[in-house]
């Protein structure tokens, strides 16, 4: 006599897990990378206003707007991990 032809039971697919050699990504990274941009820009203008001459005073304020913006957006991420809980 044939065997029918029903279909086989799903079987359960496992949660990929990453080996233990790739790094891991934030998946929030641009919660870091867009502040840390829109800081830098407006301290180059600042500086770019404090000191129109000096080139050092641009990089310098840039610098130090980038280093607000990850600041930023480090308070901003942990805020959302604390919301989501």
């Amino acid at each position: 006599m044939p065997q029918s032809k029903s279909r086989k039971g799903h079987k359960q697919h496992h949660q990929h897990e990453p080996q233990h050699g790739t790094p891991h990504t934030n998946k929030n990274n641009r919660t870091l990378i867009v502040p840390m941009i829109i800081f830098a820009t407006l301290g180059l203008g600042i500086g770019f206003f404090i000191n129109s001459d000096s080139a050092p005073t641009w990089i310098a304020s840039t610098l130090l707007g980038a280093l607000a913006g990850f600041i930023f957006g480090k308070q901003v991420e942990k805020a959302a991990k604390k919301r989501a809980k």
